[in-house]
């Protein structure tokens, strides 16, 4: 059995950018506050065939095992805007990605790795961030040319 999909009387727009390493993803909120996200924008820029029916099937245990971890009823997971956009609840957005992008798999073993072994993580965007307000814009500019800080000298 599928979960419920809840239909929207309202329209509810998403347009906060909520992973600036992901700006396709945008953000909104339902009239009570709830956190969704735009699903069906981010499948399509993705140009992959694939609808709440098919992700919940796919992800029926995970999805179930994050309800129960954070309290909320499955029934209460995926939503409509009444043009057919597809918006799910912000506790789905990383199995999401992955199942959307498998190699985002190894993207997030890593940042959970670097924090389990280090005690922080930073995602590639946040780090270019840091950089660009630290670093003199010509060592930015020979680092990203050398791919590399060893090749940059330093």
């Amino acid at each position: 059995m599928d979960f419920k999909l809840n239909h929207l009387q309202k329209e509810v727009k998403c347009e906060e950018v909520g992973i600036p390493d992901l700006p396709a993803l945008k953000f909104g909120h339902l009239e009570d506050g709830t956190l969704v996200f735009n699903a069906s924008e981010y499948i399509s820029q993705n140009d992959v065939d694939v609808d709440y029916r098919i992700f919940s099937r796919a992800m029926r245990f995970w999805i179930e095992q994050i309800a129960k971890g954070y309290g909320i009823s499955t029934a209460s997971m995926f939503f409509a805007n009444p043009d057919g956009t597809e918006l799910y609840h912000e506790t789905l957005t990383y199995i999401f990605l992955m199942y959307i992008d498998p190699g985002m798999v190894s993207y997030f073993n890593d940042i959970i790795d670097d924090v389990m072994t280090n005690g922080m993580a930073f995602s590639d965007s946040f780090v270019m961030e840091l950089a660009s307000t630290r670093l003199p814009e010509d060592l930015i500019k020979t680092m990203a040319k050398n791919g590399t800080r060893k090749n940059s000298g330093i």
